[in-house]
């Protein structure tokens, strides 16, 4: 009997060991994540991609592609709207943004790496372009310019928990690089989907397709906002947020802009709403323009042919 009650014990024991470690890690956060998209995205975990920095396949924890209820009209220039997620969990790091004030003017200059079409874009030297106009007016209609300021740095502080009250021993040592390497992914991630998918889609014929990627990093912990003043640090929690990052395509070789949203695991629900406003709002800034902007398209390629020529 007490050989059985060791047993017992020592299968309780391992078990909360485990449940302890897993829920450490990023993966019960993922499937949260992923059973809140299912109801309006068709949802890939694990989504394989090929690093071509570092020469090798990696994975991105989850790649969404937004069911649309209303096409109609867009035969011409298809509309893809996908988000490419990065779940992390802390419970033992605190993460740190800090912000400047953002400029209001938004311009999708902010998001060019985000938003790819294969409407052709002018000669070299030449300004403006169908291409340029089509980016612009679905600039507007995203969420990125409803906010104030923007982080253009980040830390991440190690907090040891000393007791029920909260109290912790902060840990100035260094060496855990978490938020970079999500980012990181982020870039590849999209850079290597965008010409993939130039490779699938003659870029010198009809339809057009127009892309728009939404880079997100969902974190389960501590989540700041930090304002410097005088010498001084104040900070603020934050449930959502957002960072400005520039990144060299290993494949056009081009310096490309992402703005990636930082959302707390307690907010995503709510975040999705803002998305759901961003594609509605594209969708139905294309749908008025369709045919404007198709009738452009195929003026501004007919011309680059004949110039070509």
């Amino acid at each position: 009997m007490a050989e059985k009650e060791s047993k017992t014990d020592e299968k309780k024991n391992l078990e909360e060991y485990l449940r302890a470690k897993i829920s450490e890690s990023g993966y019960p956060l993922e499937i949260e994540i992923s059973g809140l998209l299912d109801s309006e995205y068709f949802v890939n975990n694990t989504y394989y991609y090929f690093d071509k920095e570092a020469e090798s396949g990696r994975s991105i924890d989850i790649y969404a592609f937004a069911k649309f209820s209303d096409r109609t009209g867009l035969d011409k220039i298809m509309p893809f709207c996908n988000l490419v997620i990065e779940c992390k969990k802390s419970n033992s790091y605190s993460w740190i943004f800090f912000t400047r004030p953002y400029n209001k003017d938004f311009r999708f200059e902010d998001i060019s790496g985000q938003i790819k079409s294969s409407v052709p874009k002018p000669m070299f030297g030449e300004m403006g372009g169908v291409d340029a106009l089509i980016r612009s007016a679905l600039c507007s209609d995203l969420h990125y310019a409803s906010f104030e300021r923007i982080a253009i740095a980040y830390d991440e502080i190690k907090t040891n928990k000393q007791d029920s009250k909260c109290a912790v021993n902060v840990d100035s040592s260094r060496g855990r690089n978490e938020i970079f390497e999500a980012i990181m992914q982020l870039h590849k991630f999209i850079c290597f989907q965008v010409h993939r998918l130039e490779e699938n889609f003659p870029i010198d014929d009809e339809p057009d397709f127009l892309m728009i990627f939404m880079p997100i990093l969902v974190f389960d912990g501590n989540l700041f906002e930090a304002f410097p003043n005088s010498g001084m640090i104040d900070l603020q929690r934050r449930k959502h947020l957002l960072i400005k990052t520039n990144f060299l395509c290993p494949y056009c070789k081009k310096i490309e802009t992402f703005t990636i949203d930082v959302v707390h695991r307690s907010y995503f629900h709510d975040f999705m709403q803002i998305l759901k406003n961003d594609f509605q709002g594209s969708l139905k800034t294309l749908q008025i323009n369709h045919e404007h902007f198709a009738e452009r398209a195929k003026n501004q390629r007919t011309e680059l042919k004949r110039q070509k020529s």
